[in-house]
């Protein structure tokens, strides 16, 4: 990395230039975590508007999303599930992960039961070999 020989590791700083640039830091990501909490705030401001003027209807079947009025959120769902409907295998992946069944996790396996003659002869085998002595050369 260019410049990479001016950096100065902070363990060969002095105690106030650390803190003093741990100070900077923290205000900078003080900063940035603000700036990101706007961002999402507005965002859900906007998602909630309504893509027209005048009220936000009620749609009842999808042909009707197509002449109604939604809010953005509404139009963005019913644009993703169109989507999924013709064919789009990453709409319908996401609308699975929004309805809480991931198909990308992976299945929990079943556990495997096993007989008590598997467990008898597993704990045999055990205490023959817990009794065995090592063998001398």
């Amino acid at each position: 990395m260019a410049g990479e020989e001016n950096l100065i590791p902070m363990s060969e700083r002095s105690k106030e230039e650390a803190r003093e640039l741990g100070r900077k830091g923290g205000i900078e990501s003080g900063r940035v975590r603000k700036q990101n909490a706007d961002i999402k705030k507005r965002l859900k401001e906007i998602v909630g508007m309504a893509m027209r003027d005048g009220a936000i209807d009620e749609i009842k079947t999808l042909a009707d999303a197509k002449t109604a009025n939604l809010s953005v959120s509404d139009a963005l769902l019913v644009k993703l599930v169109a989507m999924a409907l013709s064919g789009n295998i990453k709409a319908m992946n996401t609308l699975m992960g929004m309805l809480g069944n991931d198909p990308t996790e992976a299945q929990e396996a079943p556990q495997s039961v096993t007989s008590g003659f598997v467990d008898a002869l597993n704990g045999t085998a055990m205490e023959v070999w817990a009794n065995e002595a090592p063998e001398e050369e």
